[in-house]
C-alpha cells in the first residue's frame, strides 16, 4: 500500500510540472504568475523529496524548511488567481481589498489544514 502512495505522490508531482509546462506553452503563466511559481515549487519540492526518500534525515529537514514557503506561495496563489478574476468585474473590483483579505484567510487556512501534504515519515527506512 506505501508503494500506491508513494506512486501517486509522485504522479502528482509530474502532473502539477505538466500543468506549469502547459501554462506557460499556452501564455496562460504570464497572467497567473503566482500560480505558476507555486506549481512550479511544488514541483520542484516533490522532486528532491523523491531522492531523499531513502535518507529520512536529510527529507525531513528539506520538508520542514520548505513548508513554510510553500504556504506562503499556496496563500499568494489564491489572491493572485482572484486579483485576476476580479479586474474585469467593476463591482467586484470596488471590493478588492476585503476579497483579497478573505481569499488570503481561506488560502492561509487551508493551507494549514494540509500541512502533512506528501507520504508520512517512515522511521525504519535506512
Amino acid at each position: 500500500m506505501l508503494a500506491f502512495y508513494y506512486a501517486m505522490w509522485c504522479a502528482g508531482a509530474l502532473l502539477k510540472a505538466a500543468a506549469v509546462c502547459r501554462m506557460a506553452k499556452n501564455g496562460i503563466a504570464r497572467r497567473y504568475v503566482l500560480l505558476a511559481v507555486f506549481l512550479a515549487a511544488c514541483s520542484l519540492r516533490t522532486l528532491v523529496l523523491v531522492f531523499l526518500w531513502q535518507h529520512q534525515a536529510q527529507y525531513r529537514r528539506v520538508y520542514e524548511a520548505s513548508m513554510p514557503i510553500l504556504n506562503l506561495l499556496e496563500c499568494a496563489a489564491v489572491v493572485g488567481v482572484f486579483w485576476v478574476l476580479v479586474e474585469n468585474y467593476r463591482k467586484f473590483s470596488e471590493d478588492r481589498n476585503r476579497g483579497s483579505f478573505r481569499a488570503c484567510n481561506s488560502g492561509s487556512g487551508r493551507c494549514m489544514g494540509d500541512s502533512p501534504l506528501g507520504p508520512p515519515h517512515i522511521c525504519w527506512i535506512a
